[in-house]
């Protein structure tokens, strides 16, 4: 997998000449280039959804020797008010639309090369050569092997790697950059570790309480209800809770390949579970009070006066 080749040069010959004249006793079977499909994708998803309503429709006649009616609006289901619509007709009109769509959009899409080739070496070994020899230039700040085409391909700017498996690719992510990827990881991963934060150490805030109403403290205390169990309740309901709130913030994340996409869910799990579980509560009796030292105190002297 070829990352960084300049889109005008996504050309299966070029490539193919690059290798044979940088890498002697190289032997390319096959060279395929990534295109845009995000668009395409999207529409292919929403026609295929098309189809399996018609499908239904068409077996609910079958079953129920009666043709299905449907409001073609937002929430039609829940709403009884409006024209109902023929549910066979209206999804066969929009299996119709969308294939239309589909077509138009794959003709534009197959015009859009995203810089990004798939090389098939003839066996394993040579293409352990290439990523090898790029990764040291790399690690040297050296060039790799050139070619007569190095400048018109702009081959010391490539990021080679192993490809991984077809179907473990997010195709429609593929337009988005790795930098774009890097900047929407920081804000959710920030989001994530300033909710947790103020979340998973429910001690702190029983203690502010404490000193904020010090004289119903003695009420607060007798209590178990308030200092024992509702501490332990909320950190063990954000512990069960993290998992799913994680892998719900990585739908906001395009990860290229869906093997990057599971460890990064595993590490922030890891960590995550880490801070909530140990770190957080034990910071929370110590530097947390000192940074909600003035705003209690502050708010002591309002009710005082």
């Amino acid at each position: 997998m070829i990352c960084h080749i300049p889109p005008e040069s996504c050309v299966k010959e070029l490539i193919t000449q690059h290798f044979t004249e940088a890498f002697a006793g190289l032997e390319i079977q096959d060279v395929q280039f990534a295109f845009n499909v995000t668009q395409l994708m999207l529409l292919e998803t929403q026609r295929l959804a098309a189809v399996e309503a018609r499908k239904s429709s068409e077996k609910m006649l079958t079953v129920m020797n009666m043709r299905p009616q449907m409001h073609s609006f937002t929430c039609g289901y829940v709403c009884c008010c409006g024209v109902k619509t023929d549910a066979i007709e209206y999804y066969s009109t929009e299996e119709r639309l969308l294939t239309d769509a589909c077509e138009a959009e794959k003709a534009s899409a197959f015009k859009d090369v995203l810089g990004i080739a798939f090389v098939t070496f003839q066996n394993a070994e040579m293409a352990h050569r290439v990523v090898h020899d790029y990764k040291i230039s790399c690690r040297k700040g050296g060039m790799p092997n050139t070619s007569t085409l190095t400048g018109v391909l702009k081959s010391f700017e490539w990021d080679v790697k192993y490809a991984p498996c077809p179907d473990d690719i997010f195709w429609e992510n593929l337009s988005v950059s790795p930098g774009s990827l890097t900047v929407k990881s920081l804000l959710v991963n920030s989001f994530l570790f300033i909710m947790l934060f103020f979340l998973t150490t429910p001690s702190i805030v029983i203690s502010t309480l404490d000193m904020i109403f010090y004289k119903q403290a003695e009420v607060v205390n007798r209590n178990p209800f308030i200092s024992e169990f509702l501490p332990t309740l909320l950190l063990w309901t954000f512990s069960a809770l993290l998992p799913a709130l994680v892998t719900w913030s990585d739908r906001f994340l395009p990860h290229w390949t869906r093997s990057e996409k599971h460890h990064s869910q595993m590490r922030k799990v890891f960590v995550f579970l880490l801070f909530m579980v140990l770190i957080l509560p034990s910071l929370g009796l110590t530097r947390c009070a000192v940074i909600h030292l003035k705003l209690v105190s502050i708010i002591r002297k309002n009710i005082e006066v």
